[in-house]
């Protein structure tokens, strides 16, 4: 009895596969460099943002960078007397740890320019975007699974600390906001005129969500079904310059008009689009028998029919009744149940039967 227990518990563990991550590098933890100098004033290392497989995609005034755990032992002085550092969990621009490994990236998801700021920027919204090609493309009609975690930098710490290195404290204001998405496409997307991606996106956060924890990682996810084509993901702020709600999450004491430059800047980790099982099922009709021809999902490992054949990927049915297949994909981790019942259905056109009628007979 022993040795049974023992057998079966050793199959069923080797039969448990985990489903893949298709973002690279989704846990920020392989970079090019330390990074050591972030900065000024922002949540971002610079332009450059320095880690494997992130690229960035936005406007002069939206900066993507990264943070990792390595850059403690660098404190460095910048020529304005300010200690900055880029390390983690520690540094100029909040005190978060990772939510895994030792590194996340910093994103400035928007920034308001209420007023020209010493005719150096003009009024008006500028996005960034954080852009990741996946390890494939998504496989039509597959429901995939996106998430990623935001911690707020919460860098009025830094403004209260720093006020020295401001000649007017009230033009910069640090607040939070619910407008963050994770958008799927073919491609890498153009900025419209309003300095955002203008797309259909399929994973947005609650309108009424406020993401303004600084301490906490906050989930942003959804799930959806793909079309086949998608290649790129991006994390960013997606909506309407008139939709973007701003939340004053650090207890300013000045009203937002007060301030020229408005940022929503984050801490980004833990990046995921996984596969999931899809079930889907259809009836059709068979007109005439005429042959319908079904197939098994293109890109599929292996297959099997309801009637137990695995080597013919395409098939034609004539005869009424269940049809299913069952595609197995990446390495057979993840499978798609495709179903379908085909009904004979006779046609009444309803004319009457065959007859005869003699000339001039009405």
């Amino acid at each position: 009895m022993k040795l049974f227990l023992f057998i079966f518990s050793w199959i069923f563990f080797i039969g448990i596969s985990a489903q893949p991550n298709l973002v690279k590098n989704g846990n920020f933890e392989s970079f090019l460099a330390c990074p050591l100098i972030p900065t000024y004033g922002s949540c971002a290392v610079d332009s450059n943002m320095n880690v494997n497989n992130w690229f960035q995609l936005g406007v002069t005034f939206s900066y993507a960078g990264y943070f990792n755990k390595c850059a403690n032992l660098y404190p460095l002085i910048s020529g304005n007397g300010a200690i900055e550092k880029s390390g983690m969990p520690k540094n100029d621009f909040g005190n978060q740890e990772a939510r895994s490994g030792n590194g996340y990236v910093g994103l400035r998801l928007t920034s308001y320019h209420v007023r020209n700021n010493n005719m150096t920027d003009f009024p008006g919204y500028y996005n960034g975007y954080l852009g990741n090609e996946l390890k494939s493309n998504c496989i039509k009609r597959l429901n995939y699974s996106a998430q990623s975690f935001f911690a707020a930098c919460g860098l009025e710490n830094y403004l209260n600390t720093n006020k020295a290195l401001f000649t007017d404290p009230e033009i910069e204001g640090y607040y939070t906001t619910s407008n963050i998405g994770i958008l799927l496409a073919n491609s890498i997307p153009n900025l419209k005129n309003d300095r955002r991606v203008e797309m259909s996106v399929q994973i947005n956060n609650p309108p009424n969500k406020n993401l303004g924890d600084t301490i906490n990682w906050m989930e942003v996810s959804g799930t959806f079904e793909a079309i086949g084509s998608e290649k790129f993901l991006f994390i960013g702020n997606f909506s309407d310059s008139g939709d973007i709600r701003f939340y004053n999450s650090y207890s300013y004491t000045e009203p937002m008009s007060r301030r020229w430059v408005i940022y929503c800047d984050y801490f980004i980790d833990d990046v995921s689009l996984i596969p999931q099982n899809t079930t889907h099922y259809y009836d059709s009709i068979l007109c005439s028998n005429a042959p319908l021809q079904l197939g098994a999902v293109a890109q599929a490992d292996s297959f099997e029919w309801h009637d137990g054949n695995k080597t013919d990927k395409l098939r034609h049915f004539t005869k009424p009744g269940l049809v299913w297949v069952k595609s197995w994909l990446y390495g057979g981790t993840v499978y798609m149940w495709d179903s379908i019942n085909l009904i004979n259905q006779p046609i009444n056109t309803g004319l009457p039967k065959d007859t005869f009628f003699c000339f001039n007979q009405p």
